[in-house]
């Protein structure tokens, strides 16, 4: 008959049951240095009513992180950083960042939630691959546009972005001036140029080369802009670049860890047949005086200090 004891054991080898009912099956997947996939939000059937609703709250924050450049079209895919257990069962999946997500930390999510949101990618280092190929690329293709002057489009988008951001201002400018009663600051008055004398006053070929040279700086800045533009797009790449280089060490060191726990369980098993098998084990006597006879009982007490 259940007791108040022996509830709470009875709970928790029921919940582990059922995380071994989701785990997949055939081989132990879940693990570290493993690739998954983030699934559809149709593709999450199957499991309890809590586990699917924290799995598509934990996808839509996945999918809403700001990306460098479009999503892949093979889609998230994640390595598993780390499982951290309880009672020896899978409890909170630790996983490595995204590459393209650039500064962003681990992800953490519940086993539950996990198995329900992500399917397992046997192709997953691969297609890693396959997306840092494609950053490469879009790195040497900006880096080869940069030898090329900027087309007078892309250029004149910039000075007319420009030209119209000062008509903007002045007009600003105007309208503040008028509604303060001041003059207008861009203007001269009539009363103050007829003080000035003539051979003094802007002719209109002056205006016109005043206007060329304004024309000029901006066509000069704007291909400044261009070319600073494209340098920052390529520091950025390669920052991401690094970022695929360091996904690439943690699934090194993932896959030592994994070993190093291992090597550690054995160690503890072996140990633990010592404890068994006596040895290490002495007798020291206790008493002098004649022996016990020879149908007494020897007992012994052993201390198991831990399995």
């Amino acid at each position: 008959m259940p007791t108040d004891e022996n509830l709470p054991v009875q709970h928790a080898n029921a919940t582990q049951n059922d995380r071994a009912e989701r785990m997949p099956s055939g081989e132990d997947l879940l693990k570290p240095g493993s690739w998954w996939s983030l699934c559809d939000d149709a593709e999450m059937v199957g499991f309890p009513a809590a586990d699917i609703d924290a799995a598509q709250e934990n996808a839509n924050t996945l999918r809403g992180k700001q990306m460098f450049g479009p999503v892949p079209d093979h889609g998230i895919v994640l390595m598993v950083k780390e499982v951290r257990l309880d009672d020896g069962a899978p409890h909170t999946i630790i996983m490595h960042p995204h590459p393209l997500w650039g500064r962003d930390g681990d992800f953490p999510m519940l086993v539950g939630p996990f198995l329900a949101a992500m399917r397992h990618e046997p192709d997953g280092a691969a297609k890693r691959a396959l997306e840092e190929a494609q950053m490469m690329g879009r790195i040497e293709q900006i880096t080869s546009d940069m030898a090329k002057p900027a087309s007078e489009e892309e250029v004149m988008k910039i000075v007319d972005a420009k030209k119209e951001a000062e008509a903007k201002k002045a007009e600003q400018e105007r309208a503040r001036a008028a509604r303060s009663g001041k003059p207008d600051p861009n203007a001269i008055s009539h009363d103050r140029m007829a003080l000035v004398p003539a051979a003094l006053l802007p002719s209109r070929d002056v205006a016109d080369a005043e206007r060329v040279v304004k024309d000029q700086i901006m066509i000069t800045e704007a291909r400044a802009e261009i070319m600073k533009s494209s340098m920052n797009r390529i520091q950025n790449g390669m920052a991401i670049i690094s970022k695929f280089q360091e996904e690439k060490v943690a699934v090194a060191l993932a896959g030592i860890s994994q070993q190093t726990d291992f090597a550690k369980s054995m160690m503890s098993r072996v140990h633990t047949m010592k404890l068994w098998l006596g040895e290490g084990v002495g007798v020291s006597p206790l008493a002098e005086g004649d022996g016990a006879p020879v149908d007494e009982k020897i007992r012994f007490m052993q201390q198991l200090l831990y399995l």
